[in-house]
């Protein structure tokens, strides 16, 4: 049986000899492949540039981004109108002066469709207080508020999908969710719910510390403290297990994230620090 797969393995395939009969596309030569090429989207020619190692060099090498460049300002053009190209500087005449021809096409590109793209803006009133954290994911949209409450919406029909309200009624800071479970901080506790039917599973509390962010990588939930301190939480025995003193007196940490590690940052340096 082993020797009949190592047979298959070994027996070429229809498109290598092909290749080999000079009938595929390995048998085109630059030329003809920068024609086809040059015929293609930036979105297309940057496919291209990752099928193998020797379309990369044709694409990297050659004019084929200058080209792209210049038809996506003229497409940009087209689209945008006069006042907003002014605005972002595009004219056919004046390509620049640059030598990374594919980042400045992306550049314009990302340019052009936040000040004259296609948006589709939809507003619902869903809290009694201040929302203070909201999170996209899955079809989702779940969002905490100063209220108590977490609220669950579907981003295609923008339904409200669930409604949760802490124990004590505390302000939502930070929350998290997944497929079986949300997860949200008040300031003194952590409330996890049960996505399938609503259930409050646990209250994780005893942090003396007022809380303000929070880090989830199952099975450990990051909190980051008033303090200084992160506080690593175990989801399922509710334990305390391991605290990081990060050295910032009175500085209350913002952000905490990743799952290899938790990265924290100091409000007063928000923006330009890292720790």
């Amino acid at each position: 049986q082993q020797q009949q797969q190592q047979e298959e393995m070994d027996r070429p395939t229809a498109n290598k000899i092909a290749c080999q009969n000079g009938k595929g596309i390995a048998s085109l030569c630059r030329d003809d492949l920068l024609k086809i090429f040059s015929y293609l989207p930036p979105v297309s020619l940057a496919c291209c540039s990752m099928v193998c190692k020797s379309w990369n060099n044709l694409v990297k090498l050659s004019t084929l981004w200058q080209g792209a460049y210049t038809e996506n300002r003229k497409s940009l053009l087209a689209v945008c109108g006069e006042d907003f190209a002014s605005k972002l500087g595009l004219s056919v005449s004046n390509l620049g002066k640059t030598t990374n021809w594919e980042t400045q096409c992306v550049k314009e590109q990302h340019r052009a469709l936040l000040l004259c793209g296609s948006v589709t803006i939809a507003d619902w009133k869903g809290h009694s207080g201040r929302v203070n954290c909201c999170r996209m994911g899955m079809g989702t949209i779940v969002t905490g508020s100063s209220d108590g409450t977490v609220q669950i919406w579907s981003t295609s029909s923008l339904c409200n999908l669930g409604r949760h309200m802490t124990p004590k009624k505390s302000p939502i800071v930070d929350l998290e969710f997944d497929e079986g479970k949300i997860i949200g901080l008040s300031e003194t506790e952590v409330c996890v719910w049960s996505r399938k039917n609503g259930q409050l599973l646990r209250c994780i509390g005893g942090q003396s510390q007022r809380s303000f962010c929070m880090g989830y990588a199952d099975p450990e939930i990051g909190i980051g403290c008033g303090d200084g301190t992160i506080r690593i939480f175990d989801l399922y025995s509710s334990r305390c297990t391991r605290i990081f003193r990060s050295g910032m007196s009175i500085c209350e940490l913002q952000q905490l994230c990743d799952s290899s590690g938790y990265n924290s940052r100091p409000a007063s340096q928000l923006g330009f620090s890292n720790i």
